[in-house]
């Protein structure tokens, strides 16, 4: 099989593209960055022996420290859900002893990522972000409950007797 052929060909292709290749469209997050590859993996064939083949054709590259290059040591296959909690922008909570990122913790507590990430945003705390949380379902509770009573008790609604 010709390198190209291969399906690891191309993410090898594309990892030397744009550390190298300062008008490869992600430059400015790789070479621009003093995002390099290893001197090993100029060959392709070197780069297969030390990653082995892709999982499935989801999986592509990625470092896991994002500060440091592409080496054998700092490289495996991930999905992109994977990645998506691997960025340097990636917020991290320590819940419960567990370290999450700010989207599993939203999970957890039930809320959408969108409210957590602007609260940390705003400078909350973990547990100021649960205490919101918390006191907005008391509110809806709270809100459904007077609704029902004044449903109940103004038209009979809820109980038939009007």
């Amino acid at each position: 099989m010709a390198n190209r052929d291969h399906p690891e060909y191309n993410a090898w292709k594309k990892m030397r593209d744009r550390c190298q290749n300062p008008k490869a469209d992600n430059w400015k997050y790789y070479g621009a960055r003093g995002i390099k590859v290893c001197k090993a993996w100029e060959s392709f064939e070197q780069f297969l022996a030390d990653m082995g083949p892709r999982p499935s054709p989801q999986h592509t590259i990625e470092r896991e420290n994002v500060k440091h290059g592409y080496t054998p040591k700092n490289c495996r296959w991930a999905t992109q859900a994977e990645q998506s909690r691997n960025k340097s922008s990636t917020k991290w909570i320590e819940h419960n002893g567990e370290r999450m990122c700010a989207t599993d913790f939203a999970k957890l507590i039930g809320y959408s990522k969108g409210s957590v990430h602007r609260k940390i945003k705003y400078g909350l705390t973990k547990d100021e972000i649960i205490a919101t949380k918390l006191r907005h379902d008391l509110r809806q509770q709270a809100g459904k409950s007077q609704l029902a009573l004044c449903l109940e008790s103004c038209t009979g609604f809820l109980s038939g007797t009007k």
